[in-house]
């Protein structure tokens, strides 16, 4: 195999399938990276055996042929390429990888390379854009591997338009895209997909389409599902995660607000970097943060044995003064992800009693298509300041 490419492709490629795997290394397969290269371009594949990832780039290739090598090793010295060609060159069982003046040796790995799982049947085309922002603003929603399957995997539901939710029992983000089904696809919902769609989304292009596959209930092997995601020169294909999906539309209907602050998002997203003790991680490491609503005005309070922190935020708010308590991290992570200029802080109730209260719904006038929910802490950490 000799083989010539942009060394700005062959990184962006090899990075992007290494984010694409997440679970561990039991075999030498998921430590590989397998290269192929003939009629003009260069295919890279990966997998975690949950999650398979080819990348096509050009390139010019001399003599066809493939390698399979140590994935980290490759990703690690794709990421510092200059901006010069690179040259692959497999001779006997050393592939050699030309880059200016820098050479590195790498072995070829003695492995059968596994099937490719297939991509099933294509469902539908959103805009990649839309897309990678929606799984963006879900991911703090996604919870820990070990959870269960309906708190550590994203939820999709095409049976209006393309709804993305995740929810770890403490938060939940919902985000919705256009999505064009294609003719005769008459929609799913609660498919979970797994976490690494996450890592996977980031490679999406800013311009363009992505194709969505999926395959139909009646060809799901106990349970499970495959689904795809495809757009120019990357292909992915998983299984999908075998479990319910959580009843987030009932949890956002119980949610809808009664009692709503409209405040500035970058002044109270500042001011929560700059009361949360946590926000830097060596001195002092507590999680939980007042937030004290009061008319024209909100109060973030945080304490620790260190010390604590108050700053005031000006809000459009006429309702009753209700102390509550929440992870100061889990808003700061709404915050960004709900993005605009200005955000409503929303209640459930208008009782005065914060124990009364469950969570904290955070949303962006300007963008109908997303919603996050906090769910509050019964218990505070500083006393609230009294009113003048």
């Amino acid at each position: 195999m000799r083989a010539t490419l942009a060394a700005q492709d062959f990184a962006d490629a090899v990075v992007w399938i290494e984010k694409a795997r997440r679970t561990g290394d039991a075999s030498q397969v998921q430590t590989a990276v397998r290269l192929a290269a003939e009629d003009g371009r260069l295919t890279l594949q990966g997998t975690d055996f949950d999650v398979w990832a080819t990348a096509e780039i050009e390139a010019t290739v001399d003599a066809p042929g493939e390698a399979i090598l140590h994935a980290k090793l490759i990703a690690d010295v794709a990421g510092r390429l200059r901006k010069a060609p690179v040259t692959l060159d497999l001779e006997g069982t050393t592939l050699t990888l030309t880059c200016g003046s820098m050479t590195l040796h790498a072995h070829n790995m003695p492995l059968a390379w596994p099937q490719v799982m297939a991509v099933p049947e294509e469902i539908g085309k959103v805009k990649t854009e839309a897309l990678r922002d929606a799984v963006a603003r879900v991911a703090p929603g996604v919870g820990d591997p070990k959870a269960d399957p309906p708190f550590r995997s994203i939820s999709l539901d095409t049976s209006d338009t393309l709804t993305l939710a995740a929810t770890d029992r403490r938060r939940l983000a919902v985000a919705r895209v256009t999505f064009e089904p294609v003719l005769g696809y008459t929609g799913d919902a609660g498919v979970l997909l797994p976490a690494a769609l996450v890592d996977i989304a980031q490679g999406l292009p800013k311009t363009g389409e992505a194709t969505l596959h999926l395959d139909p209930v009646s060809r799901a092997t106990q349970g499970a599902r495959r689904f795809g995601l495809s757009w120019p020169g990357r292909v992915v294909s998983a299984g999908t995660v075998m479990g319910v999906a959580a009843p987030y539309a009932n949890t956002l209907a119980i949610a809808t607000p009664v009692l709503t602050a409209k405040v500035d998002r970058a002044e109270l997203r500042d001011a929560v970097r700059r009361v949360d003790p946590a926000a830097k991680r060596d001195e002092v490491k507590a999680i939980r943060m007042d937030l004290i609503f009061r008319p024209g005005e909100l109060e973030l309070a945080g304490a620790s044995a260190a010390g604590e922190a108050r700053e005031i935020v000006a809000a459009e708010y006429d309702g009753p003064e209700i102390p509550l308590h929440l992870n100061a991290r889990y808003l700061a992570d709404a915050l960004d992800a709900t993005g605009g200029e200005t955000v409503y802080i929303g209640l459930a109730k208008d009782t005065t009693n914060p124990r009364q209260h469950a969570t904290l719904m955070i949303t962006n006038p300007q963008d109908p298509n997303y919603i996050h929910l906090l769910t509050l802490i019964r218990q505070a950490v500083a006393p609230a300041r009294k009113a003048a």
